[in-house]
């Protein structure tokens, strides 16, 4: 395992492998700037490596979370995330992780023990370019919205 490690150094060179963890960073920063100011997509982590892990609640739901019907409404918006995640797998066109998550940074207000099934974006394709993660948030938009609606 360490001569592949070792011959990846020697073909590509440390500066151009620092250049390649670099721009996944970027990426993966760009893209928490589009969850940001995206309505009804919430950022759960920030970001210090490649990964983001974010949230879709549509508006009925979040108002939902701070009422007597939390618990149904905290259920609702796991399954909302879960088909979302699943429908996008399936599809084949754009792949994310999904998996639960205590809100530790209490992004809903709703404490840090609440559990969501978040989902996640790991980059490490190094072709991934700003417009694909556009492309890819606009595609989210459309499934979250479209599942919402049968729940």
């Amino acid at each position: 395992n360490s001569l592949k490690l070792w011959f990846l150094i020697k073909h590509l060179g440390k500066k151009k492998i620092g250049d390649l963890i670099k721009h996944r960073h970027d990426m993966v920063r760009y893209f928490a700037s589009l969850i940001n100011v995206t309505d009804d997509f919430y950022m759960m982590n920030e970001v210090t490596i490649n990964s983001t892990v974010y949230l879709y609640v549509p508006k009925q739901l979040k108002d939902k979370l701070h009422t007597s019907k939390k618990k149904i409404a905290i259920e609702e918006i796991n399954k909302l995330n879960k088909n979302i995640q699943f429908r996008l797998f399936k599809e084949g066109k754009y792949y994310v992780h999904t998996f639960q998550l205590n809100d530790f940074r209490n992004v809903m207000k709703t404490g840090i023990e609440t559990v969501f099934q978040v989902q996640r974006l790991m980059l490490g394709n190094p072709l991934t370019t700003k417009k694909v993660l556009r492309d890819f948030i606009e595609y989210s938009k459309k499934v979250a919205k479209e599942e919402a609606e049968k729940i």
